[in-house]
Order: structure tokens, then sequence, then C-alpha cells
């Protein structure tokens, strides 16, 4: 029986979470690039470190140039304040 190796990322910079959501964004084929599909391929990183590390999935999708694979609630600014409230 094969040895199984995982393969995470070797860092977990900014640029390397964004490169990872180009690598996952360039190998799907759907419309919308969604936090579970992400997990589903990636196997690398999960879409909660990205979202925490780079403020939501939306803002990381736009800022790795894929922002027309998020087809998510848009997020106001009013709920940009209430969560900053929150916290």
């Amino acid at each position: 029986m094969g040895r199984f190796e995982l393969d995470f990322l070797d860092e977990h910079t900014n640029e390397a979470l964004l490169a990872e959501i180009q690598r996952v964004a360039a190998t799907f084929s759907g419309k919308s690039l969604s936090k579970r599909s992400f997990d589903s391929l990636s196997g690398r990183v999960s879409a909660s470190t990205i979202c925490k590390r780079l403020g939501g999935w939306e803002g990381a999708l736009e800022t790795a140039g894929v922002g027309h694979l998020y087809n998510g609630r848009p997020i106001t600014e009013k709920m940009r304040k209430n969560r900053v409230s929150r916290a």
C-alpha cells in the first residue's frame, strides 16, 4: 500500500494564500467559487484560514484577481460596521 503524504502550503503568507486561490481558480470549471468548492479542490489550506487572513472570501477573491468567481451575498458598509463593533 502506498504512503499517503499531506501537501499543505509551506507558508501561510498573504502571497502564498493568494497564489493558492489562483491555482484552484485555474482548475475550477464552475461559475462561482464557493468556500466549500475551494476546500474540496485545494486540500492545502482552508477557505476559513484565507478569510481570517484576508478579511473575507469576496475580498480574497478580488485581491487574487478572480473576483468574477464570487457569487455570494454582497457585503454592505452597514454589515462591515456591525462586524467591527462585535469584534
